[in-house]
C-alpha cells in the first residue's frame, strides 16, 4: 500500500503545481490499467488514488468554485482548439521537424514503433495516440515522453546490432554485458561527446533551450513598478515567434505589477479571452516591419486604449541589442505623440501623449 500513498501524494502535488498535468496523469494511469492489468483490484487502487488527490486539492478547488464557479475550468478546457487534423499532423512529424536534433529523435521514434510492432508490443504507441488525441492542447510537451522511449527502443536495437556484428569476430568480449562491450561503449561515448559539444556550442553562442527574461527586462519592469501609476495599461511588444514563447509579456504583470493588454498567458481562465488576446497580439506583431501607421491602424481597429508601449528584443547573448526592436519603435521615437520615459541596453518604454 505504500506505493499507493506515494502515488496519491505526488499526483496531488502535481495538481497543486500544474493542474493541466493531472489530465496527462489520468490518461496515463488509465492507459497503463487497460493495457497491463484490467483487474478489480487495480481499479480499486485507482479509485483510492483519485480520492486521495481530491482530498488534498479540495480546499483550493472548493475556494475557486465558490468564488468563480465552474466557468474558469470550462474556459481553460475549451482553449485546446481540438481539430482532427492537428493530432494527425503531429503524428506524421512525430512532433519535431523544425530542428535537426528533434528530427533525428523523431526518426528514431518512428523506427521504434516498427520495432515494437514487430515484437507485438503496442503500449508505447497506444500511449502516444491517447495523449495526442485526448490532450491536443499539450501534446507537444507530454508526447515527448513516449516519443523519447520509442527513440530509446530504436537506439537500443542499434546498439545490440553493433554488438552482434562485433561478437562474430571478437569472442573475447562475449561474456560482457552489452553496454560494456567495446563497440557499444564507443558508440555511446561518441554520442555523449557530440551532445556535450553541441550544448557547449549553443551555450557560448547565446542560444538557450529556455525562454528567459534577461536582466535589462527585469530592471525595466522594476522601474515600471516604482515609477508608473498603478492603473497604467501597457502594450508589451517583444515580437515573439508565438504567444507561447513570449516570456517578456508573460512575466511583465508579475514583475511590474501592471496590466499588460497583450499577455495571453492566464487568459485561458477567462471565457473566450485567450483566443481574442492571441489574435490581437498576432496582428500587432505583424506590424513589426510595416511601421507606426500599421500599428496605429491596428490600435484603432481593436479599440485598445493604453498608456505605455514597452519595446524589447530580449537579447540573450553578449552581442549588442539592436538600436530599435522594430520599425514601429524607430518611427515612434521620432513622433511627437510618443515620449521616451525609460531606456536601457534592451528596453525602451514610450508614454502615449494624449
Amino acid at each position: 500500500m505504500s506505493h499507493l500513498v506515494w502515488m496519491g501524494a505526488f499526483t496531488a502535488l502535481t495538481a497543486l503545481t500544474h493542474l493541466e498535468m493531472v489530465w496527462f496523469l489520468a490518461l496515463t494511469y488509465l492507459t497503463v490499467y487497460l493495457y497491463f492489468d484490467r483487474t478489480w483490484k487495480s481499479l480499486l487502487f485507482l479509485g483510492i488514488t483519485a480520492m486521495a488527490i481530491l482530498a488534498v486539492i479540495s480546499p483550493w478547488l472548493v475556494a475557486v468554485i465558490h468564488a468563480h464557479g465552474l466557468s474558469p475550468f470550462q474556459a481553460a478546457f475549451s482553449t485546446g482548439g481540438f481539430t482532427l487534423t492537428s493530432p494527425i499532423a503531429f503524428l506524421l512529424s512525430m512532433g519535431g521537424v523544425d530542428k535537426m536534433s528533434l528530427a533525428f529523435i523523431s526518426l528514431l521514434a518512428i523506427l521504434g514503433i516498427f520495432l515494437q510492432a514487430r515484437q507485438k508490443e503496442w503500449f508505447l504507441f497506444l500511449w502516444l495516440l491517447v495523449l495526442v488525441f485526448l490532450d491536443p492542447r499539450s501534446s507537444q510537451r507530454i508526447a515527448a515522453i513516449p516519443i523519447a522511449l520509442l527513440a530509446a527502443v530504436a537506439l537500443w536495437a542499434f546498439l545490440k546490432w553493433i554488438d552482434k556484428n562485433k561478437t562474430a569476430v571478437d569472442e573475447a568480449v562475449s561474456d560482457q554485458t552489452v553496454l560494456l562491450k567495446r563497440p557499444v561503449a564507443a558508440t555511446l561515448l561518441t554520442i555523449l561527446i557530440y551532445a556535450l559539444f553541441l550544448n557547449l556550442y549553443l551555450f557560448y553562442a547565446g542560444i538557450s533551450y529556455l525562454q528567459t527574461v534577461n536582466l535589462e527586462n527585469r530592471q525595466a519592469m522594476a522601474w515600471v513598478k516604482e515609477n508608473t501609476p498603478a492603473d497604467s495599461r501597457f502594450v508589451v511588444l517583444d515580437f515573439p515567434y508565438g504567444w507561447f514563447s513570449d516570456s517578456v509579456a508573460e512575466w511583465f504583470p508579475a514583475l511590474a505589477e501592471r496590466q499588460s493588454l497583450l499577455t495571453v498567458q492566464a487568459q485561458e481562465w477567462l471565457p473566450g479571452s485567450a483566443s481574442q488576446v492571441s489574435t490581437k497580439l498576432s496582428a500587432a506583431t505583424n506590424c513589426k516591419l510595416e511601421g507606426l501607421a500599421c500599428f496605429e491602424k491596428w490600435q484603432a481597429k481593436s479599440h485598445m486604449d493604453f498608456d505605455f508601449i514597452y519595446f524589447s528584443s530580449n537579447t540573450r547573448n553578449d552581442y549588442l541589442a539592436p538600436l530599435y526592436s522594430s520599425v514601429i519603435e524607430a518611427q515612434a521615437s521620432d513622433s511627437a505623440n510618443y515620449q521616451l520615459v525609460f531606456s536601457n541596453a534592451d528596453v525602451r518604454i514610450y508614454q502615449i501623449l494624449k
